[in-house]
């Protein structure tokens, strides 16, 4: 097969450019026979000209620009090398892949780092003709292949083909068959091996997060807790992980987040919400949060092909019958899959198809995760935020992966959203929450809902971040007036759940919020906890951070949170989304608008009382009272309207 381009990330913008040649040339599937007829000669062609390794990424790229329907999709991937097991063992004389060298790289850490060394390299005769200079030593060294002289030019082919197929079938297979062949090569087989374990990990840790890179440390150390925790059975999954993301730092100028964000795709639906979770956080550092932002909109992404074999398996047969064309995929979270559908009566709809056990898989990575935040301590800053979100997380997402339950919370979430309107800077946004046409364990088929992500809004020109900057306000505001008024709110609202057509802010994917209203204790506590947050802060936009600190407090003081200051902490984490874009004289206007919109009457007296000795000494210099930045004394500047369509 063809030579490939070393740099990861030029290689991909090469495919990126030969896929929208090939697109432009052939068109988009019509489910002819004359397209497939097409296709499939662009399949025979690259496989003299692609390298085995970007066959199935190249494409996967043509299958998405093209909008490939079943069969289409199902030809390329039949076009594809087959990789297996049996594939895997299969020898050209020396076996590399399982037989001849496993036992001597279990035993050897050197050999180990070579082999990591000679999959994180670009392939050229260089890394081969070093790869197999290794293998050819232990060979000799072994007796493996005691009949055969070295030089005789018989075995050193052999090698060099041997070992272009190992490279070539590790990055070509699905992340399962590299956790196999990591399994079987690179960790140590006994439990007498354990350091050995530890220095093949550090190696691979030192490849996916280079010196050079900034927050490095931090991550570093994230990872190596994490992996510290994990059973022995999930460690060859996360070294494959590591290895993907060490590739990844290959490209000139990749960064840390780049690798983070790619480790925790791969490794399951907790670790992408982590990662979600992070990039909304106040104190992530901007270059990593930056490139965490793809995880709620982008995360692992099937092959198309692959994602067709899903939804065979998921969806009804009376659904898939009424479905006349597939579409884009419009996001790809921790937990589903949405793609546009085009249905036999003309509707488009969008497909939400929930990845394959989501349910097991990401309560796994909860016990994971929670493990993780007990070997910070609580003396580290991530410890308590860490952990409270995770113990919120792992109860959501029971609810998030119930189809049915998911049905009742889109009804709740229409009546709470539709029929609602909000006045900012002198311009009217209205909301929209999409009605679910069919459902079945797994999926959910719903109304679509038209524009562009939040999180993807350009903001490069002062216009486009202004109007992101009046969009922020809306929702942030809206958001918290929901909290404050004490009515069933989101938990997890952040901009990759919400698009944007012209001035309809489209809200969906609901899976996080509450169907009853919180009681009225809970509701005292959290009017504590406001009045707290606000009287401590020492400005403005320190209002979440103070909330946060409460949080801290009760939680050393009696060893839990209320659910309700769980669900706030969370709800205001992903609201962190909207915040960046706002001035601490924006956020006072949304704290005093959403409060002012009608604050819950129990959080009203609790906040009331606590601040009659207070009420004319402010909290600090520069600083309105707790009741005035409660929108108690004002006329609000961001006003929400309720036209009686819908009320929840």
């Amino acid at each position: 097969s063809g030579s490939r381009i070393e740099d990861p990330k030029l290689r991909t913008q090469a495919l990126e450019m030969w896929s929208d040649c090939i697109v432009r040339q052939i068109g988009r599937d019509d489910n002819s026979d004359e397209f497939r007829d097409a296709l499939q000669v662009v399949a025979e062609r690259v496989k003299g000209k692609f390298n085995r390794l970007d066959r199935a990424e190249a494409f996967n790229l043509v299958a998405k620009k093209a909008l490939t329907q079943k069969e289409a999709s199902a030809l390329l991937q039949d076009s594809l090398p087959k990789l297996d097991r049996e594939g895997l063992e299969q020898t050209q004389g020396l076996g590399i892949a399982f037989d001849t060298l496993t036992s001597v790289l279990r035993r050897d850490p050197d050999t180990r780092q070579e082999v990591m060394d000679f999959l994180l390299a670009p392939f050229s005769n260089e890394s081969i003709n070093r790869f197999t200079d290794t293998v050819l030593y232990y060979v000799d060294t072994n007796r493996y292949w005691a009949n055969v002289e070295r030089h005789t030019g018989a075995v050193s082919p052999l090698a060099k083909l041997d070992g272009r197929l190992f490279y070539e079938n590790f990055w070509s297979a699905p992340l399962e068959a590299r956790a196999l062949i990591a399994r079987e090569m690179l960790l140590p087989v006994d439990a007498t091996t354990k350091e050995q374990e530890a220095e093949a990990f550090k190696y691979a840790i030192e490849k996916a997060f280079p010196d050079s890179g900034r927050h490095v440390e931090r991550s570093r150390e994230f990872v190596e807790k994490y992996i510290g925790v994990l059973p022995d059975y999930e460690k060859s999954l996360a070294l494959s992980a590591l290895l993907i993301s060490a590739e990844k730092s290959a490209s000139k100028g990749a960064s840390t987040g780049v690798a983070l964000a790619t480790f925790l795709e791969n490794m399951g639906p907790a670790e992408t919400k982590a990662g979600q979770a992070a990039e909304s956080h106040p104190d992530t550092p901007e270059d990593i949060r930056a490139n965490l932002a793809r995880l709620k909109t982008h995360a692992s992404e099937p092959l198309r092909w692959e994602l067709f074999d899903l939804i065979e398996e998921q969806v009804s047969p009376a659904v898939l019958d009424g479905i006349a064309h597939y579409g884009k995929v419009l996001g790809s979270g921790s937990l589903y899959i949405a793609m546009r559908v085009q249905m036999k009566d003309g509707s488009s709809k969008v497909l939400r198809v929930l990845r394959p056990h989501a349910l097991e898989r990401a309560d796994n990575g909860f016990g994971y995760m929670s493990a993780l935040a007990a070997e910070f301590g609580e003396e580290d800053p991530v410890f308590f935020t860490l952990r409270d979100i995770i113990e919120e997380s792992r109860r959501t997402v029971q609810w998030e992966t119930n189809t049915r339950l998911g049905v009742d919370q889109n009804i709740a979430a229409q009546g709470a959203y539709n029929g609602k309107s909000i006045h900012v800077d002198g311009e009217k946004f209205n909301f929209y929450v999409p009605g679910v046409s069919a459902f079945g364990d797994g999926f959910l088929l719903l109304d679509e809902v038209e524009g562009e992500h939040f999180i993807e809004l350009p903001e490069g020109t002062a216009e486009e971040f202004g109007r992101k900057r009046k969009l922020a306000k809306a929702i942030a505001t809206f958001e918290l007036s929901r909290i404050l008024a004490g009515r069933i709110f989101d938990k997890d609202r952040h901009g990759g759940n919400c698009r944007i057509n012209g001035n309809t802010i489209g809200h969906f994917d609901f899976g996080a919020l509450e169907l009853e209203e919180p009681e009225h204790d809970d509701l005292k506590t959290l009017g504590a906890v406001l009045f707290t947050a606000v009287t401590s802060a020492s400005n403005e936009s320190d209002f979440r951070k103070g909330f946060f600190d409460e949080l801290k407090r009760i939680r050393a003081t009696t060893g839990s949170v209320p659910s309700l200051l769980s669900g706030v902490q969370k709800a205001l984490l992903s609201l962190g989304e909207y915040r960046r874009y706002l001035s601490d004289e924006d956020f006072k206007q949304v704290l005093v608008s959403a409060a002012a919109s009608g604050i819950h009457p129990v959080i009203k007296n609790v906040v009331t009382q606590k601040a009659m000795g207070s009420l004319f000494k402010g909290f600090g210099k520069g600083k309105g009272s707790p009741m005035e930045l409660l929108g108690m004394f004002q006329t609000p500047p961001i006003t929400i309207e309720d036209s009686g369509e819908s009320r929840s």
